[in-house]
């Protein structure tokens, strides 16, 4: 049913390839938009979370600088003293280990070990000093607490056997019964160029994560993560506190993400990608920055979910679909009801006009067509004018072929009758019809030519001669003899032989007579005579048979 309604509502058709049209056009250009705006929006993303995770790097260098500048000062000052020859006792290192705490309250245990006898590495036959946080205030630590805290791990040692300033990885260590994550930045103690002692401080990595949550940092979107990552790849702070101390590769380990993130950052290149992170698409900007005095590269890493980011993307390519569907349908409307109002309403009258004139031209209908009478000058008033002369001029030579066929058919009849003089006078506008009033006029002069003009007075004639009344001829229209058609010659022509001949055979048959009455008229006498004669004789005989009979007597 809606194949019939398509295939016979034209206005519909076109309303429905013009919304064809419209929509692909909208959609192509809905489609340009959606791809700008969220490029736009992804870069303008990126560039906001690129100055976001370099404020972080700035902020944390500052906090990391101010954090270990202390542990830095005092391991000057030891060795200022040692060089000065000045004493330095358990007291001495105690109080600068204190100081270290005091001065800062991110560095939960400074730890200080001095071995003036010598050695390539740390051991236990040295001073060790130490202090920790404890709420806010700083206690000191025996020995035997500093000395296992300082030696837990091969930082200390790296450090000492290599001269120079190192920071450890992010560890979990327990500080006096208490968990705490730190990492630890450990600093050479010099005595004329030699290394004879060691600090190491141990920050809390906990205001890392307060800078990363409240400090810096801030993004409008929601859902942001960030992270601290060091040189080795692991991460040292989060926001989310549960990655701690793992690796990029431990949260995803596809090899994408190995070759987009994280080999780039393992080269400290920065890096701004879009790529499936925790499970959702997320986008990552990373920033480099310096650790000093340690002349480390950590990164700053930010995630924004991808939806976060296209959230009013989305949101605009819901207005744009709904606005564009109520275009759409507006347009449609309104092209419809225009092209239906200005265009399909005179092509239904041209339909209407051409339907009505082939009927009248087949001979289906006897009513005229009516004329167009557009006043438009467009495509369909042109066409219009068009059908408008050629009816008029099919009209007419209809008339004309009308009329000459009617005399056609007067003619026909008057032929019928006999007359073969009668012609087709009036021109048909059919060329064939006005050919064939031409053969039919040569055939009618053919005939007349043959027979004669008028086939009842040859008939009359016939019939004359079948009752063999030759007295009469073919006679023309004037009453002299017919002479033009060749059939009216010969049978004019035969009734004069036939008339010359009757009256030869009248003149002889007088003649006969006259001698047929002299011949009856001998025979007349020849028979009296005879008879005369029969009776002479007969008297003969009976006188010859008494002769006869007197003798036999």
């Amino acid at each position: 049913m809606l194949k019939n309604v398509f295939s016979r509502r034209i206005g519909l058709k076109i309303g429905l390839s013009i919304a064809g049209i419209i929509i692909i056009v909208i959609a192509l250009l809905v489609l340009a938009v959606i791809i700008n705006v969220q490029r736009s929006m992804l870069d303008n993303a990126d560039n906001i979370m690129a100055s976001r995770a370099r404020s972080i790097g700035n902020y944390i260098n500052f906090q990391m600088r101010d954090a270990v500048s202390s542990g830095l000062v005092s391991a000057e000052n030891i060795g200022l003293l040692l060089d000065s020859n000045k004493s330095v006792d358990i007291e001495t290192l105690s109080q600068e280990a204190y100081i270290i705490n005091k001065i800062n309250k991110s560095i939960v245990f400074s730890g200080i070990y001095l071995n003036l006898n010598g050695g390539d590495s740390m051991s236990k036959d040295g001073i060790f000093a130490g202090s920790f946080q404890e709420a806010d205030s700083v206690k000191l630590l025996d020995r035997a607490t500093t000395e296992r805290i300082m030696l837990s791990s091969q930082t200390p040692q790296t450090a000492f056997k290599s001269a120079k300033p190192i920071l450890g990885n992010p560890t979990l260590r327990n500080i006096n019964g208490k968990d705490v994550y730190t990492i630890s930045a450990n600093f050479p103690i010099f005595h004329h160029g030699k290394v004879v002692g060691l600090i190491q401080q141990r920050i809390n990595l906990d205001f890392l994560n307060e800078a990363l949550t409240h400090s810096v940092g801030k993004l409008v979107y929601g859902g942001v993560d960030r992270y601290i990552v060091n040189e080795k790849g692991i991460i040292v702070a989060d926001t989310l506190k549960q990655y701690r101390g793992k690796t990029l590769a431990d949260i995803n380990n596809t090899p994408e993400f190995k070759q987009d993130v994280i080999d780039k950052m393992s080269n400290f290149s920065d890096v701004s990608h879009v790529t499936s992170f925790r499970g959702i698409k997320r986008a990552l900007s990373t920033q480099t920055f310096i650790i000093p005095p340690f002349n480390l590269k950590w990164s700053a890493l930010i995630t924004v979910p991808e939806s976060e980011i296209l959230k009013d993307l989305y949101s605009l390519v819901t207005f744009i679909i709904i606005a564009s569907i109520v275009a759409i349908i507006v347009i449609i409307l309104l092209f419809y009801f225009y092209i239906e109002k200005t265009f399909i309403k005179r092509l239904k009258e041209i339909q209407t006009t051409l339907v009505h004139t082939f009927a009248f031209i087949n001979h289906e209908s006897r009513e005229d067509v009516k004329r167009l009478d557009f006043k438009q000058v467009d495509e369909l008033g042109v066409m219009a004018k068009a059908i408008d002369s050629a009816m008029d001029k099919t009209r007419n030579s209809l008339s004309k072929d009308s009329s000459a066929v009617s005399q056609a058919l007067e003619v026909a009849k008057t032929i019928e009758e006999g007359n073969l003089s009668i012609r087709i006078t009036k021109n048909p506008a059919n060329p064939q019809l006005l050919e064939l009033k031409d053969v039919l006029n040569n055939m009618l002069d053919v005939l007349e030519t043959k027979i004669g003009s008028n086939m009842n007075e040859i008939e009359r004639v016939f019939d004359s001669y079948l009752r063999l009344d030759f007295s009469t001829s073919v006679l023309d229209d004037k009453g002299n003899i017919a002479n033009k058609g060749s059939v009216e010659r010969v049978t004019n022509a035969l009734g004069e032989e036939i008339r010359k001949m009757l009256k030869s055979s009248l003149s002889f048959a007088s003649l006969l007579n006259e001698e047929a009455k002299k011949l009856n008229t001998q025979i007349t006498n020849l028979s009296t005579s005879s008879n005369a004669q029969a009776s002479s004789l007969e008297q003969s005989a009976t006188a010859i048979e008494e002769i006869t009979q007197s003798m036999q007597n």
